[in-house]
This record gives structure tokens, C-alpha cells and sequence, in this order.
């Protein structure tokens, strides 16, 4: 992602995208390998459209799981799909973790790696944090 992608996101999701999630995009370089999978649900957001789809996507999930939406969820955005119906997010604010919200939307995401840096590098290793 470039600055310019990471405000065209900002601007679509109707929020600013945290620095903890676009300096680390910006400078990651060819994140192709871990992108979105057309094949199945899954993968990491690496383009603007990905991340507003997947955002989306994650809303359309929590929303038939509880019918309205959890009250914790403005505090997040989500990042990557797991394949499994869960979700990769990150927090709003400055927070620097990736947590992961499992399918059943009944608790707290948890935090699975210390930072974006660290995730994509295991992703890109072919596993996806649990």
C-alpha cells in the first residue's frame, strides 16, 4: 500500500487508519504472497478494496451472529480473513497488536502477535497466528 492507498482507505472506511497499520503496509514491499485469495475467504488486505471488503465483510459477520452490532467493535478494524469465518483486527487507536476475532463473535478479540511487522512475517511463512 502506498500513503495515497492508505488515504483513499481512510477515507471509504470513514476513519483514520491508525499509524501501527500504515507505516508498516507502506514499507512491507511486495506483500503479493499473502494477499486476498480469491479462492477462498482468506488472507491479508493488501489493497484499499480489500481492506473495505474485508471490513465489510466482518461487519456482515458480527451482525448475523448477534443481529446488532458488539459494542467493542468501533474500537477495531479488521486486517486479514483467518479462511475459517474469523477475523484478523487491529485496534483504532495507537495499539500496535493484531488480535483475532473468532467466528462465534462471543468474546473480545484476542491478541495473537505483538505488532503488524510480526504478523505479516509469520504470514509470510505460511502461518497465520492462533
Amino acid at each position: 500500500m502506498t500513503e495515497l492507498d492508505v488515504q483513499s482507505a481512510s477515507d471509504q472506511l470513514g476513519f483514520l487508519l491508525p499509524k501501527t497499520f500504515s507505516a508498516p503496509m507502506i514499507s512491507a514491499g511486495d506483500l503479493s504472497a499473502v494477499g486476498m485469495n480469491p479462492d477462498f475467504e482468506g488472507g491479508v488486505c493488501t489493497t484499499v478494496d480489500d481492506l473495505v471488503g474485508t471490513q465489510e465483510a466482518a461487519v456482515e459477520a458480527a451482525l448475523c451472529v448477534h443481529e446488532e452490532m458488539v459494542e467493542w467493535w468501533d474500537e477495531y478494524f479488521a486486517i486479514a480473513q483467518d479462511g475459517g469465518g474469523g477475523y484478523y483486527l487491529m485496534r483504532r487507536d495507537e495499539s500496535p497488536e493484531v488480535y483475532l476475532m473468532d467466528s462465534d463473535w462471543c468474546e473480545e478479540p484476542r491478541v495473537v502477535s505483538p505488532n503488524l511487522t510480526a504478523f505479516l512475517e509469520e504470514v509470510k511463512g505460511g502461518e497465520y497466528p492462533d
